[in-house]
């Protein structure tokens, strides 16, 4: 478990706020299983999932890229390696996601 061993050497420890009481141990949580469990979208749900390498992923390929899903997929299933399954995965999600906000806006 990551989170684990990175709050056994305080990199999870968020600081003391200004009345030096402890804030938490929430800098290296990866992921929200409540929020992931209980999601209703597919945006949450991937939020949820992986939180740093969502931010990372909205930061440096979203944003640049003026918000193309195809892109942010398409970067992730390459992270993953070259396996079919991994793009057949991360190439449907856009499509989903498209339906999804077109099923919200009626």
């Amino acid at each position: 478990n990551s989170e684990g061993a990175n709050n056994l050497w305080y990199a999870g420890f968020q600081g003391f706020d200004e009345e030096g009481k402890p804030k938490g141990w929430e800098n290296c949580s990866n992921m929200n299983i409540w929020g992931f469990e209980t999601a209703s979208n597919v945006q949450t749900l991937s939020k949820e999932w992986n939180k740093k390498t969502s931010v990372w992923l909205t930061r440096y390929v979203y944003i640049r890229t003026n918000g193309s899903l195809i892109a942010v997929y398409s970067m992730s299933a390459f992270w993953h390696g070259f396996y079919p399954g991994y793009y057949l995965f991360f190439m449907s999600v856009p499509m989903l996601t498209v339906c999804e906000r077109l099923g919200r806006k009626k």
